[in-house]
């Protein structure tokens, strides 16, 4: 279970117990520095089996380029189309994808 994490750190990642979550909401700011331990903590939070919620907005386009360059390596995703996302929440900027983590062998 992922507690936190903070600046640019790996170290500030904190676990509290084995990666066990089915489901888990991200919703965060980030800088092109800390892009890779960002995913690292995804791929950490999420068990095998899970998915991850996470609600997206372009801030850096740097950072953006990168992120999903890294996340190609160990996500498949879905867009959730604008159209299924409740009137009140679908704004033009903001987007939504389900992630979850590629198998590996």
């Amino acid at each position: 279970m992922l507690v936190g994490l903070t600046g640019q750190c790996p170290n500030s990642l904190i676990h509290v117990g084995p990666s066990v979550w089915s489901c888990s909401l991200v919703l965060v700011k980030f800088l092109d520095q800390s892009v890779g331990h960002l995913v690292s903590a995804m791929k950490s939070v999420v068990s095998n089996t899970g998915f991850i919620l996470l609600g997206y907005k372009i801030r850096s386009p740097e950072a953006h380029k990168l992120f999903w360059e890294l996340c190609e390596n160990v996500f498949l995703f879905e867009k959730v189309p604008h159209e299924d996302l409740h009137p009140e929440y679908a704004y033009e900027e903001a987007y939504i994808y389900v992630m979850m983590k590629k198998m590996t062998n």
